[in-house]
């Protein structure tokens, strides 16, 4: 048997990364702790983005990661990048401020390598049909 850890969806209402590096981490460990060996431990990563209407109170809709990534281009946007490398951009529609907030190849990268470091049984990755070319391009160099 195996615990597939799902790290992702950090949830909270202000805007940020779906997994910041450093939890991700953090849950791995005491999942590795709880399942007595690394190898039972699989890491879900997520191929989604979180879009943020600024001083709404929605909440963050969901988005492909891979539209988020298509979007900024689109807007023109900046894509800024977390100290993990998790990408963020800000856009204006509607009268509204957006802040998004996604997975890509280089963020995934990050995470399949801390995955290996701490010899886990694997990844899993949710929404497939939400991957693009950058993202499946990282799994594959990074097996």
């Amino acid at each position: 048997d195996a615990v597939i850890l799902l790290a992702y969806g950090r949830g909270g209402s202000r805007p940020g990364p779906l997994a910041p590096l450093e939890r991700v981490e953090e849950e791995a460990r005491a999942a590795v702790r709880a399942a007595g060996d690394p190898a039972r431990v699989v890491l879900g990563l997520a191929a989604v983005g979180w879009d943020w209407a600024l001083g709404s109170t929605a909440p963050p809709r969901e988005i492909p990661g891979a539209l988020a990534k298509s979007t900024a281009e689109e807007q023109r946007s900046r894509v800024l990048r977390a100290r993990d490398g998790t990408p963020h951009y800000f856009y204006e529609e509607g009268g509204w401020r957006h802040e998004v907030w996604f997975e890509d190849g280089r963020s995934l990268v990050v995470k399949l390598r801390a995955a290996k470091r701490m010899k886990l049984g694997g990844v899993a990755v949710w929404s497939l049909g939400y991957l693009d070319a950058e993202y499946w391009e990282a799994l594959r160099r990074n097996r």
